[in-house]
């Protein structure tokens, strides 16, 4: 009667070291998983701020985008301002 119940201990133990390893392991795929997903959308990310950047530039240069012509207007400003002791 003992030696079944001892290995009805064991066995019972076996499995749930085994079902937890599988459980582990499968919480350490998902999180890479995770992890690489992550890391995709940071570089896609920066990969869409490259664009928008060469797309502006490029417009910029074929004379469709007015805005960094205003952006430099209001660094002419600011530089005129410290020519007339005008602290900001």
């Amino acid at each position: 009667m003992r030696e079944v119940k001892s290995s009805l201990v064991v066995s019972s133990l076996q499995f749930t070291t085994i079902y937890n390893l599988q459980f582990t392991i499968y919480n350490v795929h998902e999180c890479i998983k995770f992890g690489w997903l992550m890391r995709g959308l940071v570089v896609f990310g920066f990969h869409l701020i490259g664009e928008t950047v060469f797309l502006l530039k490029s417009l910029y240069q074929l004379g469709f985008v007015r805005f960094f012509g205003f952006y430099f207007w209001i660094g002419g400003t600011q530089q005129n301002l410290h020519k007339r002791k005008v602290m900001i």
